[in-house]
């Protein structure tokens, strides 16, 4: 299970390395970012030169930076909205191929 702790109040951070333990919480770098810190806390400790699962360095851009970006730059929103409608239009999950390539070329 994911955490949401007090250091979600940190909602001036814009990215965080994923070895940060507060790249956990939902609430600060959304589901994907939360489960990639998760993944890279938990086997990161186990990797060596012998170890079959590779994991690099990275980093989570947090929700508050990813709001400032699409508040900052219109044609992002834009783009946004427009893949959106796409998948919105086909509730049952299924978007055919040229449609999103469409809404993507942005």
């Amino acid at each position: 299970m994911l955490s949401a702790t007090s250091s979600d109040l940190d909602s001036t951070r814009l990215a965080l390395k994923l070895t940060d333990p507060r790249c956990t919480s939902e609430n600060l770098v959304g589901g994907k970012g939360a489960s990639l810190g998760l993944m890279t806390q938990q086997f990161l400790p186990f990797q060596n030169d012998a170890s079959p699962l590779k994991i690099p360095a990275g980093i989570c851009v947090t929700t508050t930076g990813f709001r400032r970006q699409v508040e900052a730059n219109p044609d992002l929103a834009e783009a946004i909205a427009e893949v959106k409608s796409v998948c919105a239009d086909h509730s049952l999950g299924i978007v055919p191929k040229a449609a999103m390539e469409q809404a993507c070329q942005r």
